[in-house]
């Protein structure tokens, strides 16, 4: 059996544009040519993500808020502005369609009793 290489890593955390990003990396050692000494190398292999902080408590998952993201939007509310856009577009068809029917509605002409002479 071979036993595995024992490998270093290197775990960064930084915190840029409102998000906290993660990077997993290993360091590499790559043999100088010529000389005893080796070179570094980061190597990134993951897993690496993203998370957008919007709450911060004081206590772990619960206590008073600390900070709160005043940008983020939940999906909820998302999916709530959606849906009363979509109520609005449908009440702009029905008040549509209603005033259509009243315009059509006084543009009727009379019954004329000549109409029914000749028949």
């Amino acid at each position: 059996r071979k036993a595995k290489p024992f490998l270093d890593h290197v775990i960064s955390f930084f915190y840029l544009d409102g998000r906290i990003w993660f990077r997993h990396y290993q360091v590499i050692e790559i043999p100088a040519a010529g000389d005893k000494s080796a070179e570094s190398q980061l190597v990134e292999i993951g897993p690496r993500f993203v998370l957008t902080p919007v709450r911060i408590f004081s206590d772990s998952l619960s206590g008073a808020t600390l900070w709160e993201s005043q940008t983020y939007v939940s999906p909820n509310e998302l999916r709530r502005s959606a849906s009363l856009q979509a109520q609005g577009s449908y009440k702009h068809r029905v008040h549509s369609r209603i005033s259509k029917q009243r315009r059509e509605g006084g543009l009727r002409r009379e019954a004329d009793p000549l109409d029914t002479m000749f028949k």
